[in-house]
């Protein structure tokens, strides 16, 4: 009898497992929502293949398009204690001034007030040049992208501009935790699933790519840090070789 010539590495075989199971829920969901489809008659190719995009989406609850009260990061600070909970709102609010004048330092894109709306984050976005001022303009503003920016959902076209802009920046093989950081805030942003659904061949490629380039760049003996990355990929819809 033949032996194992390396040690059984559990873990992947788990992530594996998981894709597995998540594809096979999801070809489910599908084929219920195809036939579905064909019961209701629907009028043309383009409804149907709508319908079966957002097959593995929930209806938005009332609750879900409310603000949600956010309590303060600081386990020190009581919640009567509103005075104390404005100091670091504010404080961060000019953290992440003080990014945007260092970036108009470099081509003018700076505004006096921080985007609060996916439409001013927009404006800004467009008129930066490169890769690099685009990534820090995402790093300075990420504390918000979820809670304010994204809120209601993330356009597929501006998560795949977002994406190549964080490969882009990885190339001398920094920023790997600040790319983990806003790629795990995206992933939580409503809607999220169907932005990943439409994108083309080539734009999972350079997902994959990115991925994969992360990993190349974090320690391999820090095994947590790379199957949270593994993880996060899954989401992602990357398929690890």
């Amino acid at each position: 009898m033949s032996k194992l010539k390396c040690v059984i590495n559990y873990k992947s075989l788990e992530l594996e497992l998981q894709e597995a199971l998540r594809a096979d829920e999801l070809y489910k969901l599908q084929n219920d929502t195809k036939i579905r489809a064909v019961e209701q008659n629907v009028p043309t190719y383009e409804a149907f293949r709508q319908m079966v995009l957002a097959a593995h989406l929930k209806p938005l609850q009332h609750s879900d398009i409310q603000p949600k009260m956010k309590g303060s990061w600081n386990p020190v600070v009581n919640n009567d204690n509103s005075s104390t909970t404005m100091l670091f709102d504010k404080l961060n609010k000019k953290h992440a001034k003080d990014c945007l004048k260092s970036l108009n330092n470099n081509n003018g894109t700076y505004k006096e007030e921080i985007p609060t709306t996916q439409e001013q984050f927009v404006q800004v976005w467009k008129t930066i040049t490169t890769y690099k001022n685009k990534f820090n303009y995402l790093q300075s503003i990420r504390h918000i992208l979820l809670d304010k920016i994204f809120r209601t959902e993330i356009p597929s076209t501006l998560l795949v501009e977002i994406i190549n802009v964080c490969l882009q920046n990885l190339s001398d093989g920094n920023n790997v935790i600040t790319t983990v950081d806003i790629l795990n805030t995206l992933s939580k942003c409503n809607r999220f699933s169907l932005a990943v659904s439409f994108m083309g061949k080539d734009e999972r490629e350079m997902c994959l790519r990115l991925f994969n380039k992360i990993l190349i760049n974090v320690d391999y003996k820090d095994e947590v840090l790379r199957d949270a990355i593994k993880k996060l990929g899954l989401i992602y819809e990357v398929t690890f070789e």
